[in-house]
């Protein structure tokens, strides 16, 4: 009597921290969800930003190779309006304590705990390339912001021109790999909230 007891004790502990588990991936994933949301929400933000900062690097590419005028005093601004293209800085509140917290293993899903596990890194990728360009960008500022629109160039200083404004589009192609990644995890946690 006292075995079966004491197992029926151990039976209900375990249902009781099985439960307890349960709602607490609940909490977590609703919070992972909204993070993600807004994520979701800041790339597609940035993505935006940068086909306006393209479309402005590509009018001035045009402009410094005399294909088109413009206002002399429009240059600055085109060249300014070509170099604003936005740098993803995504949330990571959510996941930052769900993995510092040593709660990861709450989550039951081996797909989403692996695509959590791999989103800080993805991000960070991100951040890196767009700061790669943005050196390479940089470099060339002095060649090219010292060149006469309409004037012809050198072709090394045309390379310089197209590389200078190139740099804001190649941004953009991560970031949408991010976006893709992003919907990913969305569905995911979607469907473990579902459960």
């Amino acid at each position: 009597m006292i075995v079966v007891g004491v197992l029926l004790a151990l039976a209900a502990e375990a249902a009781w921290a099985e439960r307890s588990d349960r709602l607490r991936e609940q909490e977590l994933l609703a919070d992972l969800l909204e993070e993600f949301q807004e994520n979701e929400a800041r790339l597609l933000s940035d993505i935006e930003q940068n086909r306006t900062a393209r479309a402005a690097a590509s009018l001035w590419v045009e402009v410094m190779l005399g294909e088109v005028a413009v206002s002399r005093d429009s240059i600055g601004p085109l060249f300014i309006a070509g170099a604003s293209d936005a740098r993803f800085d995504p949330v990571t509140g959510a996941l930052r304590s769900l993995v510092d917290g040593g709660e990861l293993q709450l989550i039951k899903n081996d797909d989403l705990r692996r695509a959590l596990a791999g989103w800080p890194d993805l991000a960070a990728e991100a951040r890196l390339t767009a700061n790669s360009w943005d050196n390479q960008r940089q470099s060339l500022n002095p060649v090219v912001l010292a060149l006469e629109p309409g004037q012809p160039l050198t072709s090394g200083e045309e390379v310089a021109v197209r590389l200078a404004a190139e740099s804001t589009g190649r941004v953009n192609r991560q970031l949408e790999a991010l976006v893709d990644r992003v919907h990913d995890i969305i569905a995911l946690i979607q469907s473990e909230m579902s459960r």
